[in-house]
């Protein structure tokens, strides 16, 4: 009897020893859980879709909490998407892809589904090797909310060459870089994430503006403009809102640079007879002359430690870099390029070194060097357009602006040359590019997926609730908000006392340029931590109550107009989107007809001319008499279809034809002919030959 009972337990402490050891509160299904993703191959600039399988016996699994990490080097993640194992109407309660730190994390539940399609995840390539996407933490649970047992399997990835050059992944957040840009017929200036997303307009005016800066803390933005009639240096917020003109005089006073404290811009201006390098007051006030050379002294550069300022000269025949004490004092001569033209010193910020653009025979390359114009090395392959550029915030990387495929482009670099990417690809030209780091928290990554404090919740009230680019008035976008669960991120009370819930972009089809999206309180319901979330500022809004009806036609400025009044502007049409109401996105002011005294209802298209010198990157306004086929439209206009012929000079007062831009067309010959479809812009470039 005793050792039949001794027997027993040890044929009981076998049983326990061979069986998985399952924490308390996990429940342990019958057969195994395990989620497996796909491998797959990618190019570089390409993209692929790496797919996440569950085996779960029927019924089982009702929620999961995923956790991946992968090396953000080699490749990014751009979306990740709930499979139909969840049902028509999964809940996506946490969403978040940081390609900075290359980390997803992603919490999904369902039920009714079908297969085994657990999420599709949406990669890109960035440089060639293999890398691998781990599953670092993985819950699932049952309808009751019980944990269950389950195991994970990541996946390999493979990157190869494709002669692409992929966009940026930065790899840091909040990341920024304002540049200029004629992609819609004359330079403006723009800002963009550095991955070329989230991308904005800040000006708008038919002038020339250029050459814009951030202030060291990025609360500000100088820039250079010719909107009141000759070249003057500016600030603005850095929505774009509340230009301010910081120089008045009759001479060309451009190409500002902030001093490290914020306190002071350098300038170049020609007021005293020729281009020399200034400084004043972050107010305009007080400007004081620095240089004093017969030669051109330009493209002014201070130091990040405040000591010195490096900038380019032609006092010894051809453009070298000098430098010179923040006082003006101590002017010496760095480098000696026989012959070659050295352009854009720009400061890494640490003081220690600095990128160069050199010049010679129309082709150029970027080096870097450091403040003794020592240890130089060559960061481009071949030679190339280059123009102005600017380091990273962490110093890692070069924004510049180069032409790799014919095509000028802000292009992005490691500070040793050895990779290459894009910020933007556009067919106009962007160039000047400068980068600001915007304040924001780091995301946080616990050990788990799981989420610590419940989310924000949303659901429509109804089938008529519209999503918003704004908490405001003509604002609506795409379509009404489907029936689906969206996570809210922030809120914001209105001039009105209305509340606004910032939505999760991530779940809906939007396009990248598209900062945030917004829906109001009293059209949603609620569930979750919505008490707790923090308040958040908006994009630029206009608030107040719904409007009436607007008409089909834009006539002036005081209203809003439907996209159909966007015909006569030199934007992109792309940019104008319809609300459910039949609202415009756009703002009257961005609204206006391309001529004075042209009718956009008349049924005519209309052709605006206008001619700039180009020196270097640097741009102004400049007269010359154009010749265009005569007018067979309204006031100045032509009937759509026209076949339209503009002739420049070959040449003007400061230069030779360089070629035409603008929305109605480009090419290097001096007369540009075109079938006038709509209402367009066409700009003579001329350039010293």
């Amino acid at each position: 009897m005793r050792k039949s009972f001794r027997l027993a337990w040890v044929v009981l402490f076998v049983l326990l020893a061979a069986a998985p050891l399952i924490p308390a509160g996990i429940t342990q299904a019958q057969d195994t859980i395990s989620v497996t993703l796909s491998p797959v191959e990618v190019g570089v600039a390409e993209t692929a879709v790496v797919e996440a399988r569950i085996v779960c016996p029927a019924g089982s699994c009702a929620e999961a909490a995923i956790t991946l990490n992968y090396d953000r080097a080699v490749m990014r993640v751009l979306t990740i998407t709930a499979g139909p194992f969840w049902g028509a109407q999964p809940l996506e309660s946490e969403k978040t892809i940081d390609n900075a730190q290359g980390i997803v994390t992603y919490a999904v539940s369902g039920s009714g589904g079908s297969g085994d399609l657990l999420f599709s995840l949406e990669v890109g390539g960035l440089i060639p090797g293999a890398a691998t996407i781990d599953i670092a933490a993985l819950e699932i649970k049952d309808p009751n909310g019980m944990l269950l047992v389950s195991t994970g399997t990541g996946a390999s990835l493979n990157v190869f060459e494709t002669g692409k050059i992929a966009f940026f992944s930065p790899p840091a957040l909040g990341w920024e870089v304002t540049f200029v840009s004629v992609r819609d017929g004359n330079p403006e200036i723009y800002v963009a994430s550095a991955d070329g997303s989230s991308l904005r307009r800040l000006t708008d005016d038919p002038a020339l503006d250029g050459s814009p800066t951030w202030t060291p803390d990025g609360g500000q933005l100088a820039f250079h403009s010719a909107r009141d009639g000759n070249l003057e240096v500016y600030v603005m917020a850095p929505d774009g809102s509340a230009a301010q003109r910081l120089t008045d005089n009759p001479a060309s006073d451009s190409d500002p640079a902030w001093s490290p404290d914020g306190k002071k811009l350098l300038f170049v201006s020609d007021r005293d007879g020729n281009s020399e390098i200034y400084v004043m007051n972050a107010d305009g006030s007080d400007p004081q002359r620095l240089t004093d050379d017969p030669a051109v002294d330009t493209y002014p550069a201070w130091s990040p430690d405040g000591t010195e300022i490096a900038f380019t000269s032609s006092r010894g025949g051809t453009a070298e870099l000098y430098m010179m004490n923040a006082d003006g004092s101590n002017v010496r001569k760095l480098t000696n390029l026989f012959g070659s033209n050295g352009w854009y010193a720009s400061w890494a910020p640490d003081s220690a070194q600095l990128a160069l653009s050199v010049e010679r025979d129309g082709s150029s390359d970027l080096y870097r060097l450091d403040r003794q114009a020592q240890n130089v090395t060559l960061l481009t392959k071949k030679g190339d357009w280059l123009a102005s550029s600017d380091w990273s915030p962490d110093g890692g990387w070069i924004g510049y602006m180069g032409a790799p495929g014919g095509n000028q482009d802000l292009l992005v670099m490691d500070n040793q040359g050895q990779y290459l990417f894009r910020i933007t690809d556009n067919p106009a030209d962007d160039y000047d590019p400068d980068w600001r780091m915007v304040a924001q928290p780091e995301p946080v990554v616990s050990e788990s997926p799981a989420v610590s404090a419940e989310p924000c919740v949303l659901m429509p009230a109804n089938a008529s609730v519209s999503v918003r680019l704004g908490p405001g008035i003509d604002r609506s976008i795409f379509d009404y908000m489907p029936k689906i669960s969206v996570k809210a991120l922030g809120i914001y009370i209105d001039q009105t006392n209305l509340v606004w819930f910032k939505l999760d972009k991530l779940a809906f089809s939007a396009d990248e340029s598209i900062h945030s999206l917004w829906v109001a309180k009293d059209q949603v319901e609620l569930t979750g931590g919505c008490d707790s979330l923090p308040i958040v500022d908006p994009s630029p809004v206009v608030f107040g109550e719904e409007p009436a009806a607007q008409p089909q036609v834009q006539t002036s400025q005081s209203g809003w107009g439907a996209c159909g009044s966007c015909a006569t502007c030199d934007h992109p049409q792309s940019e104008c989107v319809t609300s459910p109401e039949g609202q415009c996105l756009w703002d009257p002011a961005t609204c206006a007809p391309v001529v004075e005294g042209g009718n956009p209802d008349d049924g005519c298209v209309y052709v605006r001319t206008s001619a700039v010198h180009d020196e270097g990157g640097t741009r102004f306004p400049i007269s010359v008499s154009i010749s265009r086929t005569p007018s067979n439209c309204g006031s100045g206009g032509y009937t759509p279809g026209t076949t339209v012929e503009l002739t420049a000079p070959s040449g003007s007062s400061t230069g030779g034809f360089f070629g035409w831009e603008g929305s109605c067309g480009s090419g290097t010959n001096t007369t540009l002919s075109f079938s006038a479809g709509k209402s367009c812009s066409a700009t003579a470039v001329y350039s010293v030959q």
